[in-house]
């Protein structure tokens, strides 16, 4: 089963955390991937990554 990554800072990032939720086809209704989901720090760099310069 493919994982999607995260992106962050311009790169693709495999996730730490060892949840993930499935990824489904709209049309189909079958599972064609599955997503890695973020802990706390992660998301906490992804916020930090993500702000604007000062």
């Amino acid at each position: 089963m493919k994982t999607l990554s995260h992106y962050l800072g311009g790169r693709y990032v495999t996730g730490r955390h060892q949840r993930h939720a499935p990824v489904y086809n709209p049309a189909t209704g079958e599972q064609i991937a599955q997503v890695a989901l973020a802990s706390a720090d992660e998301t906490r760099d992804a916020v930090r990554l993500a702000q604007w310069p000062s």
